[in-house]
């Protein structure tokens, strides 16, 4: 891979300046041992009575099903569609709930729940974290701190940081993941104006922009420490053993834009690892493992276009831009190994943007034209997964939904 280097130092703290402009048809799957019925089967493996007998799985049992409209057997035996309908063999997205005035941009999953949180730009709207079933039920405050914002899990408990000055309760938190709610939050560390949080490898990572201070390291219980100097203004800080990678967006005085992600080093200096260039790029969100990152930028105005790009840390694979030209600002980016998902936040001019979708590619290859899982207004943001299901949350409309994987 050719990589396009620069290297420069910080000063100091930077304040971020890219705009922040937040962020359908399944593969129908029959078993091969469809047409094997008996008596009760047409020629064409049909049985008379329109449903179609399909093995069941390991223990040899069957299902007799319409695979084109049970819910339970969607598309393939057993194939669930968790309370969602199954239309033309593909399972439809099912909303789990919908918040007024509550713009949701962040979404986390544990046991039975799912924790989503805000990132709300008046004092009006209303902010914090909410507790939702899975499969649906009462939702429940469970954390009305109104700039709770950034969300993770470690262990049996829910982190997550206060985008406030440290004068005003910013700082980073904890609440049990199963506990009686609303939630009293644990005060884990205070922090100036803490935007990102991330983990890795039983580690805990967030930013915290007071002078001597940077991205911090938190390992339970010792107290916690500086990471990296100077870098407490991130939001999207991605760690990977001792290197901090985050996406950023610079404005110069003419255009283009650059949406890059860099290495970020303890000198205060970076290094570029890739860029998105338009006149109004902004970055979304970084993700990764040890062997590649997954990249979204977007035009936050005037079009749809953005990118959602695979850039390798190895030699191991070439860099790819999944979606081809048919992604429409792509925000939040989940991967469950197999597959990558992600959000597309819609189009128009301004926002609110509208006719968003959730699309997934495997992760392997370089697919062109993704599968369409959902498509709707609201404008679609965070998004992440468990075995079976895929969550998001739309940012206009406060809604909480989850979807059948393919």
């Amino acid at each position: 891979m050719v990589r396009r280097s620069f290297r420069f130092l910080f000063a100091t703290s930077l304040a971020l300046t890219g705009c922040s402009a937040l962020l359908d048809v399944k593969d129908i799957y029959f078993d091969p041992n469809a047409g094997g019925a008996g008596s009760d089967a047409s020629d064409d493996g049909t049985a008379s009575d329109g449903k179609i007998p399909v093995e069941g799985g390991a223990d040899a049992a069957t299902c007799e099903a319409d695979l084109q409209k049970d819910g339970k057997n969607c598309g393939r035996c057993a194939h669930d569609c968790g309370g969602g309908t199954c239309t033309a063999g593909v399972c439809q997205a099912l909303e789990l709930t919908s918040l007024t005035d509550t713009p949701l941009d962040d979404i986390v999953q544990s046991g039975a729940s799912l924790f989503v949180s805000t990132r709300v730009t008046t004092t009006s709207q209303t902010g914090g974290i909410w507790r939702v079933p899975k499969a649906g039920g009462a939702v429940e405050a469970y954390v009305t701190t109104h700039y709770a914002e950034r969300m993770a899990v470690l262990g049996d408990k829910l982190y997550f940081v206060v985008d406030e000055s440290i004068a005003n309760g910013g700082g980073l938190f904890s609440c049990p993941l199963v506990g009686a709610s609303p939630c009293t939050p644990a005060l884990v560390a205070a922090a100036e104006q803490p935007r990102s949080i991330t983990v890795d490898n039983g580690r805990l990572f967030y930013g915290d922009n007071a002078s001597g201070k940077g991205l911090m390291l938190y390992a339970p219980p010792a107290a916690p420490v500086v990471f990296l100097p100077g870098f407490g203004f991130t939001i999207t800080a991605f760690v990977s053993g001792n290197r901090m990678f985050y996406s950023y967006t610079f404005q110069p005085p003419s255009p283009p834009q650059h949406a890059k992600i860099l290495e970020a080093f303890a000198d205060g200096g970076v290094d570029e690892i890739d860029t998105y260039d338009s006149d109004t790029a902004n970055d979304g969100e970084l993700i990764g493992d040890a062997n590649q990152f997954f990249f979204t930028a977007y035009d936050y105005s005037g079009t749809t276009g953005g990118i959602v790009r695979r850039i390798p840390r190895t030699g191991s694979s070439s860099v790819c831009n999944y979606g081809g030209m048919g992604n429409k600002r792509p925000g939040g980016i989940h991967t469950d190994g197999p597959r990558l998902y992600w959000t597309n936040q819609g189009e128009g001019a301004a926002q609110p943007y509208t006719k968003g979708s959730i699309a997934t590619c495997e992760t392997a290859g370089c697919c062109a034209t993704p599968v369409t899982m959902w498509t709707g207004d609201g404008q679609p943001t965070a998004i992440t997964s468990d075995a079976d299901f895929v969550y998001f949350v739309t940012y206009v409309k406060g809604g909480v939904w989850k979807v059948a994987k393919p």
